[in-house]
């Protein structure tokens, strides 16, 4: 007879993942540096340094919380399918909303300019 555990505890779940998410919000005057025409940001190679790291956090957050949301839950295989495909359609409508209102926010920004 198999063992159930109903809740598993990650004790580095702030350090991987609430963390580095909060600390993302700095990114957000510095991309909105990037798009205007600033005398820092005249430079392509700062903006895709930005961009970069960026980047890699986004891929970081992305998989930390991948792994550990169904780590989480209880120890039925059901109930880790439907977190893992939750996670996945928060993932979806994320990026697709992103994208959207990055789309939205540019053209206001550069067409108000």
């Amino acid at each position: 007879r198999r063992h159930h555990r109903h809740y598993f505890h990650l004790n580095n779940f702030d350090a991987m993942v609430s963390l580095p998410t909060a600390l993302r919000v700095s990114f957000y005057p510095l991309l909105a540096y990037c798009v205007d025409a600033s005398p820092f940001f005249s430079n392509d190679v700062v903006r895709c340094l930005i961009v970069a790291v960026f980047a890699f956090t986004n891929g970081f957050v992305n998989c930390s919380c991948m792994m550990s949301g169904p780590v989480m839950v209880r120890d039925d295989e059901r109930m880790r399918d439907a977190s893992n495909l939750l996670l996945l359609l928060g993932c979806f409508l994320g990026l697709s909303s992103g994208g959207f209102f990055g789309l939205i926010v540019t053209n206001w920004i550069v067409g108000g300019a």
